[in-house]
């Protein structure tokens, strides 16, 4: 059986329970992103698969067992090219168990979905390997955090031959290990001021994609996110493949998939943007000022409608919620 013949075969909200379990970490970081994982599903199913003879081969891996940890089921990741390959050759590849492998259909399409979003959830994220340049925050929080590596290895981060090597990461260490008072201080002041730097770098980020999308607020309106403690950044697209369907996806994504954030936001601010060609109708502006009024419940909500001119006839929700 095909990945793209498996897809066919299952639902998303089968798979989701087995995704969720795929990440181990005390912030259940999975569930967070299950609605990206919905729009990534929803793209394979509207994708043409392509002829290969590759395949994507599971195996029992009974290495972990002399740590005394359960045996667990991998896939040949590198050697079928399964995280860095086209989506398309992706949905050509057989799926191959290996002995001793027992999974369920939910199950494989659970463990494909997680790998083949390594690099992002769309194939227009997973092209964008180089980093966006700095901004000007982005820029002093990196500059001061070469700053405190200068401090104790005497090297600058651009003289990478020696930066990497063990004797300078155990020479910092050790200095680092024997700070007096002032140093720490020195240290916690700059540590504070990094973070500072990058939120309000994640806050220069924000209004520069507003902006770029709407008119209707103004650089003014939005300055507040650089006082800010937390910023909480959310992107959806629907991926409906159907502009008259779009907004019954969005609702479906924030209402059914998107996991609950009890954190104290007092602000949020909300574009819904769409193409030029698709504008809203009387009834998706509706539907929007339905999704403004569960925000508007708890925050102060800011919201404006955009325009971007590749989402063709899907539509997009920008979301940054903050306190």
């Amino acid at each position: 059986m095909k990945f793209k013949e498996l897809l066919q075969k299952v639902s998303f909200d089968d798979i989701v329970p087995h995704i969720s379990r795929l990440d181990k970490n005390p912030w259940d970081r999975e569930k967070y992103l299950i609605p990206y994982y919905k729009e990534t599903y929803d793209i394979l199913q509207h994708m043409q698969a392509e002829e290969t003879d590759k395949q994507i081969r599971f195996y029992m891996d009974y290495d972990n067992a002399h740590y005394g940890e359960e045996p667990r089921v991998e896939m040949y990741l590198y050697e079928d090219d399964f995280e860095s390959d086209y989506w398309p050759t992706n949905l050509g590849k057989e799926i191959v168990l290996g002995e001793d492998v027992e999974l369920s259909d939910e199950e494989i399409a659970a463990l494909c979905l997680f790998h083949i979003t390594m690099y992002g959830f769309s194939p227009e994220e997973t092209k964008k390997r180089e980093p966006e340049p700095l901004n000007s925050y982005e820029e002093q929080a990196l500059a001061l955090r070469e700053k405190q590596w200068v401090n104790y290895t005497r090297i600058k981060r651009e003289e990478n031959d020696l930066v990497y090597r063990p004797e300078v990461w155990k020479m910092k260490d050790m200095r680092m290990s024997h700070r007096n008072r002032m140093k720490r201080m020195r240290d916690h002041r700059q540590d504070m001021r990094i973070e500072q730097l990058k939120r309000m770098g994640q806050a220069e980020r924000a209004i520069e994609r507003i902006l770029s999308t709407t008119r209707t607020l103004s650089r003014e309106q939005l300055a507040y996110l650089f006082n800010t403690q937390l910023i909480q950044r959310d992107v959806f697209q629907s991926r409906t493949y159907d502009h008259t369907r779009r907004m019954d996806y969005l609702w479906e994504i924030l209402t059914k998939y998107t996991a609950p954030d009890d954190r104290p936001y007092t602000h949020t601010v909300i574009v819904l943007s769409t193409a030029p060609n698709y504008p809203l109708t009387a009834t998706e502006q509706q539907m929007f000022e339905r999704i403004i009024a569960q925000f508007a419940e708890k925050t102060e909500v800011r919201s404006a409608v955009g325009v971007k001119a590749d989402l063709d006839d899907e539509a997009e929700l920008f979301i940054i919620k903050s306190y």
